[in-house]
């Protein structure tokens, strides 16, 4: 762990090989290099906070290869306010996620459909199909 100003050209500067540098001015913000399973070196902007009193948690901003460091800055000083705010990033994208992977329930009818096609009758699939998806019963909200 080394504490330096963090810029174009001391990033550039920083030896081969795996590290963690924290910038000296922005508390917090700091550049990541680790070695992945094939052996590659990974850098990447992270930050590093606590929230609620929690135990310190650490995000990920970018992978230094696409964010240079001054974009990299700016993002971290609005993720700093939004936690000055009361706004855990880390929770907001944690529960983005967990949205995303949610069942809608026109997936979940399609789902029912495509397993039961086998076992009932044509008939029997147009009655369900009919009843589920034809908007009597379970409207669709536009």
């Amino acid at each position: 762990m080394t504490i330096a100003t963090l810029n174009r050209q001391t990033i550039a500067k920083l030896p081969d090989g795996e590290g963690l540098y924290w910038d000296e001015t922005l508390k917090g913000f700091g550049y990541l290099c680790r070695e992945d399973a094939s052996g590659a070196i990974r850098k990447s902007f992270i930050i590093q906070y606590r929230f609620g009193g929690k135990q310190q948690r650490k995000l990920k901003l970018g992978d230094a290869n696409k964010l240079n460091v001054d974009q990299a800055r700016k993002k971290a000083e609005k993720l700093f306010a939004q936690i000055l705010l009361g706004t855990d990033p880390q929770a907001v994208k944690e529960a983005a996620k967990i949205e995303a992977a949610k069942l809608t329930f026109a997936q979940a009818v399609e789902q029912y459909l495509q397993m039961k096609a086998a076992d009932v009758r044509p008939s029997s699939l147009r009655l369900a199909e009919l009843y589920l998806s034809g908007g009597t019963i379970f409207p669709i909200a536009a």
